[in-house]
């Protein structure tokens, strides 16, 4: 059973709650959501900007802090983060690496 989610809104911790209400246990996450706009760095509106961190690290922080609250209270719980290495080729697209690297930076401190 998987559930999509659109992790850019702190509601979806609700979404969480009510997946482990239906099924009873919340065993795997991954999170894979990401957004990327293909053009330099320094054509970035403000609302670009905010979009990529919106899903890259908040939208990471929401869906990981909701799971393992279930997880942690089972003692059991795997959460796994995707990130793009492509990202790492390209050199217009600063933004998307800095939030990956912030992501990066949630991702080790999770402890879950």
């Amino acid at each position: 059973m998987y559930s999509r989610l659109d992790t850019q809104h702190r509601s979806q911790g609700d979404a969480i709650d009510d997946i482990v209400e239906e099924h009873g246990a919340l065993d795997i996450v991954v999170n894979n959501a990401g957004n990327q706009n293909r053009k330099p760095f320094v054509e970035y509106t403000p609302e670009e900007w905010d979009s990529i961190q919106r899903v890259h690290v908040t939208g990471t922080f929401n869906v990981t802090q909701a799971a393992a609250r279930h997880m942690v209270k089972r003692s059991f719980g795997r959460i796994i983060m995707m990130s793009s290495l492509s990202v790492a080729a390209s050199r217009s697209t600063l933004a998307l690496r800095h939030s990956q690297g912030r992501r990066h930076h949630l991702d080790a401190g999770t402890g879950v």
